[in-house]
């Protein structure tokens, strides 16, 4: 038997809660075991997401207002690219997320990738802007999530770990 049924068998039939805490865990560690390498991926992009949005806050954002208003790459850098660098790490969180519980779901190819964040985006800045006071909604927002999805599906390609499965019991 695998891993992984002993792991729920053993783990506490009878017990109750203590007994489902054990399975879980059991089964989350028994995922990870399975997901290493795009658990790395994605921790690494998740923490790579994080300097860049503190980088474009500290760094880019204050340079970017030294230039002129109509300059289009200081727009961008002032309000679209931490959208864009978030629909990265959106990705890789949820992705990661996935690699515990579900190793064989994840987000790998483009289409669905952009589908996933269109409606989150839509969700974003259409729905929460309805009931959450000082939020408005940007079209813009949306289209910088994808391009951070487009870029999440490229640089996963690129690593390689897009192709790994999860090994045979």
């Amino acid at each position: 038997m695998s891993e992984r049924g002993e792991g729920m068998q053993n783990s506490g039939e009878g017990e109750g809660v203590r007994g489902f805490a054990k399975a879980c865990f059991a089964e989350v560690r028994y995922n990870a075991r399975l997901s290493k390498r795009n658990l790395i991926f994605d921790a690494a992009v998740l923490f790579a997401c994080f300097l860049l949005f503190e980088g474009n806050n500290l760094v880019l954002k204050p340079l970017s207002l030294s230039f002129a208003q109509s300059d289009v790459v200081g727009y961008l850098v002032q309000c679209h690219l931490n959208d864009c660098i978030g629909g990265v790490a959106f990705l890789a969180y949820v992705n990661l997320l996935l690699d515990l519980v579900k190793p064989d779901v994840r987000f790998r190819k483009l289409a669905p990738s952009l589908i996933f964040i269109f409606c989150c985006g839509l969700f974003w800045e259409v729905a929460a802007p309805a009931f959450v006071p000082g939020s408005t909604g940007d079209v813009l927002d949306m289209v910088a999530y994808m391009v951070g999805a487009a870029a999440y599906v490229a640089l996963n390609r690129v690593s390689g770990t897009r192709d790994t499965e999860p090994m045979n019991s």
